[in-house]
């Protein structure tokens, strides 16, 4: 195939996407195009986090078409916030000019103080970027210019280095600098050509031992300039255990455009990088005898305050697929003293870039939970789930839902209601089984790390458990989406739908409140908490009533009002205790005072105190004391959860 065939197929194949999140999600292209964004460059694989990240577009953004806070604990990079302007056209001819940079540029002042007739999507925004410390943040920040077309002459000149633009917008921020990221028609085409890798952050090592054992600083990294291109290259020595990281998190594509996959531990080579690895003194030497590990990619730079770390896009290893393949099958033997020589280029030329196969044209990114796809524990939990509940798929592989050997009647009878993603199934289960506080702190490394205590309490129990927390996990996303419907009705003078869901003027800020993941984790524990009331034998019964409801709902058809009560009485009544012990949970105004939390504010105190755990033990507490004085003042259902329960007996 030509290159340009190649790229007209890459232009279908972004101009389907798009039709296919229209049809899907029932909006228009602008929305779509933010959204396709949000999925494959911002990295957001959750529902409901992709509705919170596009929900501030709209009259009232102020430019701001998305924006993601990623909080995520010990992800292939430091945690950020990004915020962008999507233009779509379906001619692929949209133009980005200066009047836009301008507005966007405008958005950093005004998610520091948003004016008043901003819409209350951005003031939330607004809200959490101040919370996270706003342009002084230490977290990174990254401004993303999105254009199915091209940014102009004078935009690239505007967000060049040093330029006068970014003086007047940028030049008054502390903390990491503020990055700007533009995705255009080029970028777009190649995506859909080849999945991107990263960004992602490579530190080199700064340390060495002399013969004596002592530990010594030295020169971390030489960083060399192609007099021709201009472009850069860096040369060091990183661990070996780097480079695993990078294989976890970019397994596919980091390989991508590699000459060959791992050969295995056959041949001679590979078998003398192994007894290196297991001898404890040859493995002080891997350096030496290793031939190191080129790469290329889009660029890097050198994180600030920093001699030895670099923020690399688009990484991809050209050659040292067997070193990284022998560190991965070897890593019980990598320790600190195993280096590995790492060269970085940037930028080759767009047209070998350009020069990929077919073949890679679906590959995504690996994270921690796929490390474990293939274990005995999920391959069972798979299997039960196809025998006893064929209502319910368990997606062992990620994406394994909309491939072979799923059949097209499969998905229909199934739908994507039923679709178990096993890493948002696993957390929402841990969360609603065991602890609300360890399901939102815990590492994607450490809870899918099948040699830590996390792993067998998710993935060594019965199916019908998981698929339990899946059904609620699932009910919680029906019930924002009822509110969101119900807010667009009554802004639009319609009539309301569940009315008994309804809240006046205090569902918005109940939807804010349920928006929050972390909040939605603690609300599993506070629904297993109410179940744990019943007998054990009424427990199955409503859990197997459930589970068959559930599974009997047509495709495109609501969620019943009878699961969306539960996620209804279990949000008011945690609010309300909530506000019972405020002076706990409520922040203090600068006269001491405390007042009504935001639901962002609410977020943090049950999440990123130095006490939220406790704080949501003492929550509970509550829950158990206020329902034990409703039923002594002669209340005859105080709990107010357990009589939406009561309905699935």
């Amino acid at each position: 195939m030509s290159q340009e065939a190649l790229i007209e197929q890459a232009k279908q194949k972004f101009l389907e996407e798009i039709d296919e999140i229209v049809n899907i999600e029932g909006v228009e292209d602008d929305e779509a195009f933010s959204r396709w964004i949000c999925r494959n460059f911002l990295r957001i694989d959750d529902e409901s986090d992709e509705e919170d990240a596009v929900e501030v577009g709209g009259a009232g953004d102020r430019s701001v078409d998305f924006f993601w806070m990623d909080e995520t604990p010990d992800t292939r990079e430091e945690q950020s916030i990004s915020w962008g302007e999507a233009k779509f056209s379906r001619n692929l001819n949209r133009e980005f000019d200066s009047t836009f940079l301008d507005h966007l540029g405008e958005s950093i002042g005004k998610l520091e103080d948003p004016p008043i007739t901003s819409n209350r999507a951005f003031k939330n925004c607004a809200e959490e970027f101040r919370a996270a410390g706003g342009v002084d943040s230490p977290m990174q920040k990254r401004i993303y210019i999105c254009v199915a077309g091209k940014i102009t002459p004078q935009v690239q000149e505007d967000i060049a280095e040093g330029s006068s633009w970014r003086v007047r917008h940028l030049s008054r921020t502390h903390g990491p600098k503020i990055e700007i990221i533009v995705i255009d028609l080029d970028k777009i085409v190649q995506h859909c050509i080849q999945a991107q890798t990263g960004p992602v952050q490579v530190t080199f090592s700064d340390t060495a031992k002399n013969p004596a054992g002592e530990v010594i600083g030295v020169i971390p990294a030489i960083i060399r300039t192609d007099s021709v291109t201009g472009k850069n290259s860096v040369f060091g020595y990183v661990n070996g255990n780097e480079l695993l990281k990078l294989k976890r998190n970019e397994a596919n594509t980091l390989f991508a455009q590699n000459v060959r996959q791992g050969l295995g531990n056959k041949t001679r080579p590979n078998k003398n990088m192994i007894a290196t690895l297991q001898d404890p003194e040859k493995k002080q030497k891997f350096w030496k005898y290793n031939n190191g590990v080129t790469a290329i990619c889009e660029k890097f730079e050198l994180v600030e305050n920093t001699e030895n770390k670099f923020l690399v896009t688009n990484i991809n290893i050209v050659n040292g697929r067997q070193t990284t393949l022998c560190l991965e099958e070897n890593r019980a033997f990598v320790d600190d003293d195993v280096l590995v020589g790492l060269t970085i280029h940037e930028a080759i030329d767009v047209e070998e870039r350009n020069k990929i196969s077919e073949a890679t044209n679906t590959q995504n990114p690996v994270v921690p939970i796929d490390l474990i796809s293939n274990n005995d524990d999920l391959v069972l939990l798979e299997s039960s789930c196809n025998r006893d509940y064929n209502r319910y798929f368990f997606e062992r592989q990620r994406g394994g839902f909309s491939h072979d050997p799923v059949t097209r009647a499969d998905r229909t009878r199934i739908t994507g209601l039923r679709r178990m993603k096993k890493g948002d199934v696993a957390r929402a289960f841990y969360a609603f089984n065991v602890d609300a506080y360890e399901a939102i702190k815990t590492s994607d490394e450490k809870l899918y790390n099948d040699q830590d205590v996390f792993y067998p309490r998710i993935f060594r129990v019965s199916v019908k458990e998981l698929i339990f927390a899946h059904v609620l996990s699932e009910s919680i996303k029906g019930l924002l989406k009822t509110w969101r419907k119900q807010i667009e009705q009554h802004r639009e003078g319609q009539p309301i739908t569940l009315p008994d869901l309804w809240h006046e003027d205090e569902t918005d800020t109940l939807k804010e409140i349920l928006n929050k993941k972390q909040i939605r984790y603690v609300l599993l524990s506070w629904i297993k908490e109410s179940l744990d009331s019943f007998s054990d034998d009424d427990q199955v019964t409503i859990k197997t009533n459930m589970i068959e409801r559930f599974g009997n709902i047509a495709r495109g058809a609501a969620i019943p009002e009878e699961f969306l009560h539960i996620i209804n009485a279990a949000i008011t009544n945690f609010r309300f205790c909530f506000d019972v012990i405020q002076h706990e949970t409520w922040p203090e105004d600068e006269d001491g005072n405390r007042r009504q939390p935001s639901p962002i504010e609410m977020k943090e105190r049950i999440a990123n105190d130095p006490d939220s755990a406790d704080v949501i033990k003492h929550l509970l507490d509550t829950k158990a004391n206020q329902i034990e004085q409703q039923r002594a003042g002669g209340t005859e259902n105080p709990d107010p959860i357990k009589s939406r329960l009561e309905n699935f007996l």
